[in-house]
Order: structure tokens, then sequence, then C-alpha cells
């Protein structure tokens, strides 16, 4: 339900490849995001999916000084399309993913929040 280990279990993303993970999303049904940076920052580039009702998980994917970096947000919204115009309702978990270690401990909430 929750695609949790598609990316720790993926051996193509030992390192962080954004491509690969960019790849990966949308080979798990995730769907890009059109924002005007509102509420991400402009150069963000977002993926998001329903996992349950009005709560989304979103792969937010950062650009800074040549660097990308990967944030990972389970969020509430209304719907699918106020995602990046108006702020969540409620934001149940946020983390930046800058190795493997981070997605593991990602993982291990999205199954103890399953439980």
């Amino acid at each position: 339900m929750y695609c949790s280990v598609w990316l720790i279990s993926n051996p193509e993303t030992s390192g962080m490849n954004c491509q690969q993970i960019v790849r990966t999303l949308k080979s798990e049904h995730f769907t890009r995001v059109i924002h005007q940076g509102i509420c991400f920052e402009k150069d963000a580039t977002v993926y998001a999916k329903e996992i349950k009702d009005h709560v989304f998980l979103l792969f937010i994917i950062l650009k800074e000084a040549g660097i990308e970096n990967v944030q990972a947000q389970i969020a509430c919204f209304d719907c699918f399309q106020n995602i990046g115009f108006e702020e969540p309702e409620q934001i149940i978990f946020c983390l930046t993913i800058k190795d493997k270690k981070d997605l593991r401990h990602f993982e291990t909430f999205l199954h103890a929040s399953d439980n």
C-alpha cells in the first residue's frame, strides 16, 4: 500500500541518484505536481501519490548550488490539485533524505504507521 521498499530495495539507488529516484517514482505511479513556487521552492520538482483518503506521500527534489536534495513528506491536503497551491492541512512526517540510511528510517516509519 505505501510503496515503502521500492527505493531501498533497488540496487541502482545505492547513492542519492535523483534521476533514478524520479524514474522509480514514475514507475510507482507518482504524479508530478505542477506548482508556481508558492508552497515549494520555485525550482523544486515535486511528486505525489495519495496513500489514504486526503493523505499524500510527497517527494520533493530541491536543487541548491548544484546539489540535489530529496525530502519526503506525508501530508494532508483536501485534494491532489491543492498540493503546491495551498499549505497542507497537516504535515504528518518530514525527512530530508541524504543517503540510504535515511531511506531506511523512512521505510521504518511507513511500516510503523501502517500498523
